[in-house]
Parts: C-alpha cells; structure tokens; sequence
C-alpha cells in the first residue's frame, strides 16, 4: 500500500502577506491570530500553491516553504495578498486511494485472522487430548513417562532428580546388569555370581551406572567382565558377610571397555 503526504488542514484558515515576497524566498510572514493548522499544510497566493513546513503562529512567520507546489508556478507576491490554506484534488484522490487499499488489506487480514483462530482452536484440542502428559507452560507439571531417545538436552537446570534402583532377577549365577534399565543398581548376593553388563546403546557420549553389592551370611565369589579395567589394575575387595561395596563404572565406547572403582567398601546396610 502505498504512502500518503500527511497534509494538515483546519477550518477557515486564512490571513494574509504583511510584506512583498520574490519568486524564491523560502519563508514569508502573514498576519497573526489566523486558525492556521499544525504543519505541514498548503496554502495558496495568487495562483501559487506553497507548502508550509514550518509556521510560528505568535509571529506569523511561515518558513521552509516549498515554492511552486503541486505544478502550479512560484511567483512574486505583494504585501496585502490573500494567504489562504488550500486543498489540493491530488491530495484528495491520493486520500481515497489510501482508504480504499487500508479497506482491501483489512478484509485480507480478517481472513488471515480467521485462518489463525482455526489453528489455535486445533491446538487447544491437540493439547486437551495431551492432558496432563504434555507441559504447556512454566509451572505446569507432567504426570508421565518422558524418553529423549539419547537427544542431546542444552542448559538444563536439575533443580532435584530421582533415580530408580532396580534389581537383578537372580540372587547367584550369572547376573546381568541391564543398562536400560536404570544407573543404580543392588544386587543381593545369595550364591557366586558371574556379573555382565549390557551396552547403554550408543557410542561416543559418557554412560556411568552405580553398582550396589550386598553379601548374605556366606562369602560369595564375584566375578567380572572382562571388559571391566579396574583402577591401578587390581581387582577390588568383595564385600565381607552381610556388609555392602559400593562400585561405579564408566563407558565412552558403548560397553567395550568399562572403567571401574569401588566407592565403598564393608558398608552396614
């Protein structure tokens, strides 16, 4: 849409020149108490069509004109001659074409806004249908299950976590320490055990998990993968009877190498 000259006008505003003007100069003075209005307006002299930038309405002073405005010619004027404000039809039919084309965009953004307000309504049921399973906003709280599917989160702020601690089906034999299935572990040992871990699934990034041993009344063998490399190269202790060890492993290849420490060693459950 294109843009209009913003031209003021008032009612009955005119006066006239207090001195002889030349075909250039670029201010004049009128006589005082006129209803000119704010700047920038029109006026005529003569046949001459003047625009005013400037007007001092306790002076009179009229100034940055621009002379010969609108195709009419800039001429000489006498003291006395009448300054009139002037409409211009050029003005005017630019004014229509204006209004016309403000009408024309607002009924397309009306259909643009009714097309908005259908997607918002497909949100809100979208989100109705979520329930309580998806967070709208700061506060809220979600009451489900949430998988990243090993996305990378960026900046996340943990004001408080919890971790779930699950345990190994069997008590002896072979024991397998899925991964999947959580970072912290307790096995509670009622035989030899034969320990084997699982790959986290994904290869590059940091995996750790927490193991939790509990020995039973008789002092049980463990033994460990072979992909376990322990710290200084030496295998630790084994929990005494009925005392716990705590130890920790890491991964940065998926499992085909894990780093081992025991945290704690002879710990009364």
């Amino acid at each position: 849409m294109s843009e209009v000259e913003r031209l003021y006008a008032a009612d009955l505003a005119y006066s006239q020149l207090t001195a002889d003007i030349n075909d250039s100069v670029t201010s004049m003075t009128v006589e005082t108490g006129a209803n000119f209005p704010q700047t920038p307006f029109l006026v005529i002299v003569g046949n001459e069509i003047i625009k005013v930038n400037d007007y001092d309405e306790m002076t009179g002073v009229m100034s940055q004109l621009n002379r010969g405005y609108s195709y009419s010619i800039a001429a000489s004027h006498s003291g006395g001659d009448r300054v009139a404000l002037a409409i211009i039809a050029d003005y005017i039919n630019n004014v229509y074409d204006y209004v016309d084309a403000l009408e024309d965009d607002i009924v397309e953004n009306t259909g643009k806004i009714g097309v908005l307000e259908g997607k918002v309504d497909e949100i809100e049921e979208i989100t109705d249908e979520l329930g309580d399973d998806y967070v709208r906003k700061d506060g809220d709280t979600l009451e489900g299950d949430l998988d990243f599917d090993w996305n990378t989160g960026d900046k996340v702020n943990l004001k408080q976590f919890r971790e779930t601690v699950p345990s190994p089906s069997s008590g002896s034999g072979t024991v397998t320490i899925n991964v999947a299935n959580g970072t912290v572990f307790k096995h509670s040992m009622t035989g030899n055990t034969t320990f084997a871990f699982t790959a986290p699934g994904t290869s590059g990034p940091c995996f750790s998990f927490t193991l939790i041993v509990k020995m039973d009344s008789s002092l049980r063998t463990i033994t460990w993968p072979s992909s376990v490399r322990w710290q200084e190269g030496e295998t630790p202790e084994r929990p005494p009877v009925n005392r716990v060890s705590i130890y920790t492993f890491m991964t940065i290849n998926n499992g085909s190498r894990w780093y081992g420490f025991q945290a704690g060693n002879n710990i009364a459950e």
